[in-house]
């Protein structure tokens, strides 16, 4: 035993040696993406402008007063010179040619901007300032407009038609552009307005590239509002996607990946599913005010009515999920737009108060480098993984010794053969990785198991003093093993792609069920059965024989309540948090740098400290049932933060050290109440024993 322990020990010290460089180049890469913007679109805000019967210059000016970074300006397209106020623009169908009247500046604008159409078209000059554009059948789309009778019984919503020609980018209207940069403090940021299929891909990335040397060179980033990618009406695009590659390399360009609307992964970019894998293309994430966002500026409960929980949502996205920028919508109350730039003063400058205290950069966002470690550094994790697995089948079933050697043979190939050799990784990730959050945090659970059943059979007299400190001990080494799995889960996913939710790893939840099951299987191994019963089917007969009490029937239904409530809560799901524990939330986001988890610091880890105190008061083995599969949830919580690869990685430690203090503060309140009770009962005993 103690050549087994030497050999474990030296294994876990060549481990750390291999792993600390890693986590070392992870959170170098993650300090140089430490940079943010917060943006307003022109199109989205210049209606609040008029609405506020200001000048374009005046609002946008009092919006980067109030904390906007960044305004994007899209191509201007027909449509958007026609519902422009200043613009004379009106268009009108003639079959399936658009017919468009308007100044002479503005239709020769109009012709230039054409000339990037995949399929030229004919333009006629009909005289008194009217142009009617050659169509074709395909161009045709339909404007909604919902037609109702006098007292609004609906009719039709078939719309009136409209070419798609009017929604084609024409290009940057360069006195808007110059007089945006024109605004103290406020960076303006070009994007491109590209319809695939009608617009030629060249023309209209040299045009793009283009404007932004004469335009906008100091530019960090590239968004695709329309989250379609030049190539997308190409065949094959990968000539134009290298030398559009190569452009973002020269110019320092980020290209910019928009979070999905559930808050896992991001929205598909149309042709650049292979482009955003490239190496050689750095990217940043972008978090949307989406409309249910908007509405959240008055969150109805307390001390949230002015846009306190828009910022945490936006503090969140930023220094949780990667986000490098945030797409800032108008708000919104009672179905109304809030169009005073006070209202976004209220959200964006708390924002940048708690960012600037985190020690991110204002307005310098800079792409993630790239950063993937050599497969042959996931070798030994897995190995370990594997030696893991074995420990854990022999502490639950009791494995034979040549199953043992056979089982470590088999594991440490397929190790080798997968990372060694180079194929097959993401296979490998996958199966290695979910092997690896099942299998440590089941082994912290055996060595919880273990220690209960000692102090059981040795009943060392000890003050509560020592209890209670060897609690926080057993707690301490307990989190030391669970985290041994939660840092090669930071080698197996150690990538940009997963870190930017390029990829994304699809074990959680399976990661957070298997341990719950394993550690009912420990708990009836190490402390409900006698020593000399073994587990098998004659055990299983006779469980499912027997007869259940009615407090055993409450208590696993509290059980599947609370495991419920437990997976629905984890991840991320449509459920309400209530608005108390909301409440707490944003008090501990407020006091911590890195807020702790509730089902961590008030049950998964207290539940530890009170298992030991349960052990050396012998409070039977429905009490330790109760703890020990608590405890269980706060094991399978430290793997599950860890799982979030997008979260900064010394957040996560940061969070995991948070979580212990504060439940050596609680599990000491829990002790306290728990001797009260132990007290008063044992004393209300002997008085009725007398």
């Amino acid at each position: 035993m103690k050549k087994e322990k030497i050999a474990g020990a030296l294994l876990l010290c060549l481990w750390l040696v291999f792993i600390l460089p890693i986590l070392g180049q992870r959170m170098a890469v993650e300090k140089s993406y430490r940079g943010y913007e917060t943006l307003v679109n022109y199109e989205d805000f210049k209606s609040q402008a008029f609405a506020r019967g200001q000048s374009i210059q005046d609002y946008f000016t009092e919006l980067a007063q109030a904390g906007a970074t960044t305004v994007t300006v899209g191509e201007a397209t027909i449509n958007s010179l026609k519902v422009d106020p200043g613009s004379t623009i009106e268009t009108s169908m003639n079959g399936i040619n658009l017919r468009v009247k308007g100044s002479n500046e503005e239709l020769a604008f109009i012709k230039e901007g054409l000339k990037c159409l995949k399929e030229e078209r004919e333009i006629k000059d009909l005289g008194n300032g009217e142009i009617e554009i050659q169509g074709k059948e395909k161009d045709l789309v339909l404007v909604r407009k919902e037609a109702t009778d006098v007292v609004k019984n609906k009719l039709s919503d078939r719309g009136e038609k409209a070419s798609i020609l009017e929604y084609v980018g024409l290009g940057y209207q360069k006195d808007l552009v110059e007089s945006l940069r024109a605004i103290p403090n406020l960076n303006v940021n070009l994007t491109p307005t590209f319809i695939a299929g009608v617009q030629d891909d060249e023309k209209s990335m040299d045009r793009f590239m283009a404007s932004l040397e004469e335009l906008s060179r100091d530019q960090h980033f590239v968004l695709f509002p329309g989250n379609t990618l030049y190539g997308a009406g190409l065949e094959n695009p990968k000539d134009l996607q290298d030398r559009f590659a190569q452009f973002l390399g020269q110019k320092k360009l980020a290209l910019v990946l928009m979070e999905d609307i559930t808050q896992r992964g991001n929205m598909p970019l149309k042709a650049g599913e292979d482009f955003i894998k490239r190496s050689d293309v750095k990217k940043a994430r972008c978090l949307i005010t989406w409309d249910f966002l908007q509405k959240h500026y008055d969150y109805e409960i307390p001390f949230h009515h002015n846009g306190e929980e828009l910022t945490n949502v936006y503090y969140r996205a930023i220094s949780e999920r990667n986000m490098a920028m945030v797409m800032t919508k108008p708000f919104m109350k009672n179905n109304l737009t809030l169009p005073e730039s006070q209202v976004y003063a209220n959200v964006l400058g708390p924002l940048h108060q708690r960012l600037e205290d985190m020690h991110y950069q204002k307005g310098q966002v800079q792409g993630m480098e790239n950063f993937k470690v050599a497969e042959i550094y996931k070798i030994l994790p897995s190995i370990l993984t594997v030696l893991g697995g074995i420990i854990l089948l022999d502490q639950i079933f009791g494995l034979k010794k040549f199953l043992k050697i056979g089982i470590f043979i088999l594991g440490s190939g397929l190790a080798f053969g997968i990372f060694g050799l180079n194929k097959a990784t993401s296979f490998g990730d996958l199966v290695f990785n979910l092997a690896n959050i099942i299998v440590f945090p089941s082994l912290a659970m055996v060595f919880l198991a273990e220690t209960y059943d000692r102090i059981k059979e040795e009943r060392p007299q000890k003050s509560l003093a020592k209890i209670y400190g060897q609690g926080a001990g057993v707690l301490a080494l307990a989190l030391g093993i669970s985290m041994i799995g939660a840092l090669n889960e930071v080698v197996f996913l150690a990538s940009t792609d997963y870190m930017m939710e390029i990829n994304i790893f699809r074990g959680v939840k399976i990661s957070q069920i298997l341990p719950l099951a394993l550690a009912l299987l420990i708990f009836a191994r190490k402390i409900y059965l006698e020593k000399d019963q073994k587990m098998g089917y004659p055990l299983c007969r006779d469980l499912l024989l027997s007869d259940v009490k009615i407090w055993q029937a409450c208590l696993a239904g509290m059980g599947v309540i609370v495991l419920g409530i437990f997976l629905l809560r984890g991840g991320n799901t449509s459920s309400k948090v209530p608005s108390l524990e909301l409440l707490l939330r944003n008090l501990f986001e407020n006091l911590f740098y890195a807020r702790p988890r509730t089902k961590a610091v008030f049950i998964g880890f207290p539940a530890i400290i009170l298992l030991v105190y349960g052990a050396h008061k012998d409070l039977g083995k429905v009490y330790a049932f109760i703890c020990f599969m608590l405890a269980a949830i706060g094991m399978v919580d430290i793997t599950n933060t860890f799982s979030h690869i997008r979260t900064p990685l010394l957040m996560s430690l940061a969070r995991v050290g948070i979580e212990y203090l504060g439940a050596l503060i609680v599990g000491g309140i829990l002790f306290c109440l728990a001797q009260l009770l132990y007290r008063r009962y044992h004393n209300y005993d002997q008085v009725h024993l007398k």
